[in-house]
């Protein structure tokens, strides 16, 4: 194999580390009786906190820097434009 060859087995190899298959099965957490469990004020920051988690990754994938846009797993066409944000 060349060496070209091998490092791109290599590169996929450590991008599988990241990568799900299609075929992964989606689990949903039940936490209906927990989050109904809360306080009114702690609903509010559990709200709250999902909401700025949401709103943080947007804002860090936006500052991926261009280089990086390309690699396989990114979408190349990230746009904060295509979400309906604020």
């Amino acid at each position: 194999m060349s060496d070209t060859g091998l490092e791109l087995e290599q590169q996929q190899k450590a991008l599988s580390q990241y990568i799900l298959p299609l075929s992964q099965p989606v689990v949903s957490l039940d936490c209906e009786v927990a989050f109904n469990g809360l306080e009114p004020r702690e609903k509010l920051y559990a709200h709250y906190l999902s909401q700025a988690c949401w709103y943080g990754g947007l804002a860090v994938a936006a500052q991926v820097p261009t280089k990086f846009k390309g690699c396989p797993g990114s979408d190349s066409d990230f746009n904060l434009n295509n979400f309906d944000v604020l």
